[in-house]
């Protein structure tokens, strides 16, 4: 198979797919040209939709999770104080999102016990990305719950 700039690659459920013989996966992605990324769909289950917006997240707005992956660009220490801080009115039971901060500050989520209406069930009070930091999140039931923090 060959797949082109802007391709999308979909894999049925109860598909198998080989990398065997001569058959080589390459390429990466890459923000350096954001509308030349693939997307990836495996089954009903799991997709990833490269971001193709790089900016500034203001505190008090909610992320709205319609790509996979987002970088947050932080370039003053802030904490949100948007209610829910990632949305829940287009998420899908199973979705998960990443959220990268490349800013040199730190952007802070709060968790549903620390700021009352966040949505986010965290494994802390809080969650400081700073630069290069990394939230995963996945969402289940009106909630986003984290699976993963790295703190780089």
């Amino acid at each position: 198979m060959t797949f082109y700039t802007g391709a999308t690659l979909t894999i049925d459920s109860g598909a198998a797919f080989s990398n065997a013989g001569t058959t080589a996966l390459t390429g990466a992605l890459s923000n350096s040209a954001p509308s030349t990324l693939a997307e990836v769909v495996i089954g009903d289950e799991f997709s990833l939709t490269p971001n193709t917006a790089y900016s500034a997240l203001a505190i008090s707005s909610e992320i709205l999770p319609t790509d996979s992956f987002y970088v947050i660009v932080s370039t003053g220490d802030n904490v949100s104080t948007a209610t829910p801080q990632i949305s829940t009115t287009s998420a899908a039971s199973g979705q998960i999102i990443t959220i990268l901060n490349s800013g040199t500050s730190t952007y802070t989520f709060g968790d549903n016990g620390s700021v009352s209406g966040s949505l986010l069930t965290l494994g802390d009070t809080a969650r400081a990305l700073g630069q290069g930091d990394i939230l995963k999140l996945i969402y289940y039931s009106g909630t986003w719950y984290e699976i993963g923090y790295f703190d780089n």
